[in-house]
């Protein structure tokens, strides 16, 4: 494969992980773009790139961009690359809006460019082990996920709200990957919990869905559990590995199973940070292969790793749980004013 030229837009957490990824994976990070130059030049000089004080500069003779900018930018950023002529690789959400999203993808057939949100957890060695693993598993009857984040640690409850939608992405992404088309045909059931605290259920073709994100709950966790006829999946997103319970119903396996099912743990999660270690890789598991398959597909002219259809029915999604939340939100505010003062104290 031909050596990728990459820029990184945004030399924050993030962006210093997707230039690292990239020198690792032996491509070259031309040029690396901050709004704040200070930053920029930290991040440029160790990786011997060029650090630039306009976008335009960024986007010079490079074939990706690695968007890492706070979400309200991404859409105006990656405009301007795939008009520019770059692929891009933006971190989630992808953008603001579905329709901007459709925009994006709409801009990047145009100029005959791939577009991919950083969407890693398809990628991860769990569940690639999973999603082989459902031939044998049969039926899907019920995917769960469990994200616990400690990212709205410093915010009100707007801002823990802010985070936890920020975070919806990643596991309807998943059961996208899992349930095809499931996206497009849930009618999302929404609680109306407190903010920062999401949770979405529904149902497709036979299977149940249940999403829960938590601001507030400990510790940082983000887990998933697929139930299937011939079997359970559970896989650690947070660590990146899997661990299968194929389902005996004898008594003797019910007996046992607390004990197997913790020796396959221990033995599962020994092997992924042994394999993690040897592949320098302390964070962010998926992320290195989500990289190295958009820069495959760059250099050989391939379809994106992440399908625009994926992406489009996981923005959509977003929206329509966003837009239940909000107006929870003000029916709970309209309820409040209509108490008045005396009765809220």
């Amino acid at each position: 494969m031909k050596t990728i030229r990459a820029a990184i837009v945004g030399a924050g957490v993030m962006g210093r992980w997707h230039a690292t990824t990239a020198r690792q994976l032996g491509h070259s990070v031309r040029t690396i773009y901050d709004a704040d130059d200070a930053r920029a030049r930290a991040l440029a000089t160790p990786l011997g790139a060029a650090p630039v004080s306009a976008l335009a500069d960024a986007l010079i003779d490079v074939d990706v961009v690695h968007i890492c900018t706070p979400m309200s930018t991404h859409a105006a950023i990656a405009r301007q690359a795939l008009v520019a002529g770059c692929s891009v690789i933006c971190e989630k959400p992808l953008a603001a809006s579905a329709d901007d999203v459709r925009m994006l993808y709409q801009l990047a057939q145009r100029e005959g460019r791939l577009l991919v949100p950083t969407h890693q957890f398809l990628f991860q060695r769990g569940m690639v082990e999973l999603t082989g693993a459902l031939v044998s598993l049969g039926q899907i009857l019920h995917v769960e996920t469990l994200a616990c984040t400690a990212g709205a640690s410093d915010r009100d409850e707007n801002g823990a709200e802010s985070v936890a939608l920020d975070v919806m992405p990643h596991p309807l992404s998943i059961t996208e990957r899992l349930l095809p088309g499931a996206l497009e045909q849930i009618a999302w059931y929404v609680g109306n919990t407190p903010r920062g605290e999401l949770h979405a259920a529904g149902s497709f073709a036979g299977a149940s869905v249940d999403i829960r994100i938590s601001c507030a709950g400990r510790p940082p966790a983000n887990q998933l559990r697929v139930v299937c006829r011939h079997g359970t999946a559970s896989v650690d997103l947070f660590h990146g590995f899997a661990v299968f319970d194929r389902g005996g119903v004898s008594r003797r396996e019910k007996i046992t199973r607390p004990f197997s099912s913790s020796g396959r743990t221990f033995a599962a999660a020994t092997a992924n940070l042994v394999g993690r270690t040897l592949r320098r890789e302390p964070a962010y598991p998926g992320l290195r292969e989500l990289i190295g398959a958009t820069y495959a597909a760059v250099a050989e002219g391939q379809q994106p790793p992440i399908a625009a259809r994926e992406s489009i029915a996981v923005a959509d999604a977003c929206a329509r749980i966003a837009d239940i939340r909000a107006a929870q939100f003000m029916d709970t505010l309209g309820a409040r004013a209509e108490r008045g003062p005396a009765q809220r104290s």
